[in-house]
């Protein structure tokens, strides 16, 4: 397993008071709304809907979001909040023991929210293996936790930045 810290990205937290107007500031984008639970993907961006109301668009760092001025919801920057960490290879067989989650069942469109050592993450399915949102002023020591809980298993390397 190997673990990649990225914070090369761009993450906004979408709400609106309604479905139809979370539809409507997705839209602007060309975005659609997923399903709560699931996520939408697209050439540098995925929709991920958190609640009715409510969806975080993650998009790389040089896509170019650029968000209508509106009064029916509001549109928050977390680029700055949160870490992303790739965690490749052995992923699957290391991760179900750090997180209470069941991985196999987390299919290519959906995604979890969950705790690991006391720290919220959200987990996505990767190109090989898994993406792990993490706050930023906890990515060193879960990180560091990671490492410490999986010393001596087998093709783990050390975290890289």
């Amino acid at each position: 397993m190997s673990i990649k810290v990225d914070d090369r990205f761009q993450l906004f937290e979408v709400a609106a008071w309604s479905e139809k107007g979370l539809e409507a500031l997705l839209a602007s984008l060309d975005l659609p709304l997923p399903q709560v639970g699931e996520i939408f993907a697209e050439a540098g961006s995925r929709v991920m809907r958190i609640t009715p109301r409510l969806a975080w668009v993650l998009a790389d760092a040089d896509t170019l979001l650029q968000w209508p001025a509106t009064d029916g919801g509001v549109i928050v920057d977390l680029s700055n909040s949160r870490l992303r960490l790739h965690i490749r290879a052995r992923a699957a067989e290391v991760l179900p023991s750090l997180v209470p989650v069941d991985l196999e069942r987390l299919g290519p469109t959906a995604f979890v929210a969950s705790m690991m050592h006391g720290i919220p993450v959200t987990i996505l399915r990767a190109e090989g293996g898994f993406d792990l949102l993490v706050p930023r002023t906890f990515g060193a020591s879960l990180i560091e936790w990671i490492d410490d809980a999986t010393a001596g298993c087998p093709g783990v390397s050390r975290a890289t930045a």
